[in-house]
């Protein structure tokens, strides 16, 4: 009875090592609603009488990530409608618009993952982050006044539609040099523009104060695709002034609009180790937007968080939920002449410390 066992668990063991991994040849539809509930059907070899897992349950079959190089981490589980060994009939979860891999999770324990495999919302944009965008003139401090200029050029003969709010009527329509003037009033926590994937377009986004020199050419802060955001990895903005000379304000925005995120602000002495402040912010939950006009958004203050009358030089590290594309910079303004600088993040690599659990 012994010598069975052993032959069985051994058979088993066996059977296990020599599964082959899942095999996804189509995916049908491969775009839905970033709503969710969109039936697909997946087609393929090896899900092993289809992906169920018995403390998990189906529903953990088949997975929705943003792209990450490590494939962390799942931002969607979609629903197991049916399953065999060549089709898994699925229902999507609701999903940040954008391209997002696809796992199938078989039986067997092994996994395949198809890069982009599926793309929630309507295709033909890229999302781009202006992180101060704002018509006419805004006050600042000390009686400064405050303008942003958007300029772009379109390179290739034709014209592109640029806009806000993607698949207006009429279309916003532009070509060779121009300047973009559809920002929103009143508002300088940041917009997004809307651009058509695969062409050939710069954009320069500048701020100038208006109060003091009418004709400065001003600060020029980056303009952010998705692909200069962060999925997972932490930011890390160095060498930062703390005194009565300066004002260094850190602002935080979420790339998927205004849902909720949550983000971690770790302060260093520089040149040392020890953790001058490690604090957490959290945007509001606004709801799942297909196109948002506009980023969740957290400004704080950065000597406002260290101890009264410190001076010096900090580093400023900021981590953010896991699974949110975020993006953050720090402006650091001279009190006496208005100056301003933007300081841009280092990225920390995937496996670095999570300060946001």
């Amino acid at each position: 009875m012994k010598r069975l066992l052993v032959v069985c668990a051994l058979f088993v063991a066996i059977h296990a090592f020599a599964a082959d991994p899942p095999v996804v040849d189509s995916i049908e539809p491969n775009q839905g609603r970033i709503e969710g509930g969109e039936t697909v059907t997946i087609t393929g070899r090896n899900f092993d009488q289809g992906p169920c897992d018995e403390l998990l349950g189906c529903s953990f079959g088949v997975t929705f990530m943003l792209p990450h190089p490590d494939g962390c981490c799942s931002t969607g589980v979609a629903t197991i409608v049916s399953a065999s060994d060549t089709q898994l009939v699925v229902r999507t979860p609701a999903h940040a618009t954008g391209l997002a891999d696809l796992t199938v999770h078989a039986r067997s324990g092994l996994t395949t993952t198809v890069r982009g495999g599926f793309r929630f919302g309507r295709e033909g944009f890229r999302r781009v982050l202006l992180p101060a965008a704002f018509s006419g003139e805004v006050p600042g401090a000390h009686g400064s006044r405050w303008v942003t200029e958007l300029n772009g050029r379109v390179f290739y003969p034709g014209k592109l539609e640029i806009t806000r709010t993607p698949f207006s009527n009429p279309p916003a329509q532009f070509e060779g040099p121009f300047r973009f003037t559809d920002l929103p009033a009143g508002n300088n926590r940041g917009a997004f523009l809307y651009v058509p994937e695969g062409n050939f377009l710069s954009l320069n986004l500048r701020v100038r104060d208006v109060s003091r020199e009418a004709e400065n050419f001003g600060t020029e802060i980056p303009i952010v695709t998705e692909n200069e955001t962060a999925a997972v990895n932490a930011m890390d903005f160095l060498d930062i002034p703390i005194g009565p000379k300066y004002r260094q304000t850190l602002r935080m925005y979420n790339f998927e609009g205004r849902r909720k995120t949550q983000f971690g602000v770790r302060i260093l002495a520089r040149g040392g180790t020890e953790n001058l402040v490690f604090t957490h912010y959290e945007t509001p939950e606004e709801g799942l937007e297909e196109f948002p006009q506009f980023p969740g958004y957290i400004e704080v203050n950065v000597a406002d968080l260290l101890p009264a009358g410190y001076e010096g030089r900090v580093d400023v590290s900021v981590s953010h939920t896991l699974g949110s594309r975020v993006w953050a910079m720090v402006s650091v303004t001279n009190n006496d002449t208005q100056l301003v600088t933007m300081v841009t993040p280092t990225f920390q690599e995937a496996g670095g410390v999570a300060f946001v659990p």
